[in-house]
């Protein structure tokens, strides 16, 4: 079996269809896992992907000779991710100054032990797009770079970021130990190295002390 690099191109209509064909059976279900990660909506993936993959049919004669077929692919679909989720965001801030806080539709339920999602969701884009990128659809650094149009150093940042921001969240706090809930001066009457009078017993005065 030839692999896409050893084919040649341009020999003609239906060898370009098995070649777009190829593709898309090999990559799709990858880009729409991806991006759903990024965006935390399948079907808005789905739809993003799908765009990406018809705008490359369209112009595959040009898109097929491209390195990376499937990173230009990506791009667009990440592209439109982007301009949907810019639109939401400015259709929210609308809303909101509109109507406060009313809410024109019921929030879907959340799925069970989605901490998760919640977490990415939490993300800001760069670096919930960089994640997803890195740790799904597993791309290097120079891959998300090209794909978002960013420096390697930029990615980096983005993907430091955001685990730290995940770990944050999704790594429980540490129990404190018993002995150091109680600190001097607290309300309780403890204190460090000493004990205080039993509250429950009555303090006699030594003889030839003044109360």
């Amino acid at each position: 079996m030839t692999t896409q690099e050893e084919r040649p191109i341009g020999v003609g209509p239906a060898a370009e269809a098995a070649d777009f064909d190829d593709i898309f059976r090999a990559h799709y279900g990858p880009l729409v896992r991806s991006l759903t990660v990024a965006c935390g909506n399948a079907e808005l993936a789905a739809d993003c992907v799908e765009d990406g993959f018809e705008r490359a049919y369209v112009r595959w004669r040009k898109v097929s000779r491209y390195d990376n077929p499937v990173a230009w692919i990506r791009r667009v679909a990440i592209n439109r991710m982007r301009d949907h989720l810019r639109r939401e965001e400015r259709r929210a801030r609308a809303t909101e100054r509109l109507w406060g806080d009313a809410r024109l539709v019921d929030e879907l339920p959340e799925p069970p032990d989605d901490r998760l999602q919640r977490a990415l969701a939490a993300l800001p884009d760069q670096q919930r797009i960089a994640v997803s990128l890195h740790y799904v659809a597993d791309l290097s650094v120079a891959e998300i770079a090209e794909t978002m149009s960013l420096s390697s150093g930029a990615v980096k940042y983005h993907l430091h970021a955001g685990r730290n921001r995940l770990r944050s969240v999704l790594e429980p706090e540490p129990l404190a130990d018993a002995a150091d809930d109680a600190t001097p001066g607290e309300p309780d009457g403890s204190s460090s190295g000493a004990t205080g009078p039993d509250p429950g017993t009555t303090r006699t005065s030594s003889p030839g002390t003044k109360r």
